[in-house]
Order: C-alpha cells, then structure tokens, then sequence
C-alpha cells in the first residue's frame, strides 16, 4: 500500500505527505517525509546534502554518511539523496551487493532548475531502481571490475526528468512545483 494525501501543515503551508509500507508483514514501516523550503539555492557542485537535510526537509532526517545512504530518520528508514537538474551518473559496482541497508534505502530525488529551486521530489526504492536500470550483464560486469579494480569507478548516465515521468509507477512524487 502505498501513495501520497495532500495535508495542512501550521506555519509550514500545504504540502505533501509521502506514506509507503516498507518491509516484512512483520516489520512495516511508514516513510513520511515531505517539502518544507523548496527555494533552497542547489546551485553549483557538490551534493549540498547538509543544506538539503537542514532546510529543505527541516528537521525530519539526520546526516548519516555511508557508502549506501546520506541520512536516516527517525524510524530509522535510510535515504540515498540524489540533486541534479536532469542528468544524474551512478556507478554500477556500487549496486553488486544488496545488503539488507541498501536493499531497503530509498534514493530521494531532487530536480532543480537554476533561479526557480526544487521543481520535483520523487522517492524510489533503491532496488526496483537498480533492475530498471542495470541489466544483470552490467552488474556482473561491474562487481569483477569492482574485485580486479577497487578503486576503478564506473558511470553510467541516467536522465532522472524523463525517467520519472516514463516509469510514474516507480517513483512516489512527494513535491511538483506549481507551474
């Protein structure tokens, strides 16, 4: 089960709020994040993931750095976030072993457009997203790279604007700026 509701919040506006159950029967979740300040400067390089766990989701996820995730909240849920205008490049060897933390990660993606701020909010599982764009040839491929080379990187490019919209079913939008 899962979707998204249009909610009220005091001082913060109208927003909405993301709920997905996550998890064994025996082990459900709810994810509940949601937009605070979409006029954050994303501005020039770097992932800004302080600014964007400080400002543009105030209060709701802490900075949690590890090779599989950025920030965690207080459900413990780990989240993977990913800023960029359309193109995004992910490293396939990075994928060759799902653990349990990055099997149930959620990458959030933030698209922003320069002088406008954050346009989209989108959330996906970090594995559907991985069998959408990986086949099992790549992987392979990367996890023998990622033994003879381990510090050999691999990139491969993704258009996150038209991948959200070709595959809504993957994605849970949780903010889309007004037009």
């Amino acid at each position: 089960m899962h979707g998204y509701r249009r909610v009220s919040f005091s001082r913060k506006g109208v927003g909405w709020v993301n709920y997905k159950l996550i998890g064994s029967p025996q082990r459900w979740s709810i994810m509940s994040i949601y937009v605070v300040n979409p006029d954050i400067g994303l501005d020039g390089r770097g992932g800004k993931d302080n600014l964007i766990i400080n400002e543009l989701f105030k209060g709701q996820l802490i900075r949690d750095h590890h090779e599989t995730h950025d920030a965690v909240d207080s459900d413990g849920n780990y989240y993977e976030i990913k800023k960029q205008q359309n193109l995004q490049w992910f490293d396939p060897r990075k994928y060759t072993s799902m653990d349990t933390t990055l099997s149930t990660t959620q990458i959030i993606f933030i698209v922003w457009e320069k002088d406008v701020g954050v346009v989209t909010v989108a959330l996906c599982s970090t594995i559907n997203f991985i069998r959408e764009i990986f086949n099992d040839d790549l992987l392979d491929l990367a996890s023998k790279v990622a033994i003879a080379s381990p510090r050999t990187q691999l990139k491969h490019p993704v258009y996150i604007k038209s991948m959200i919209s070709e595959n809504p079913k993957l994605f849970n939008i949780i903010y889309q700026r007004p037009d």
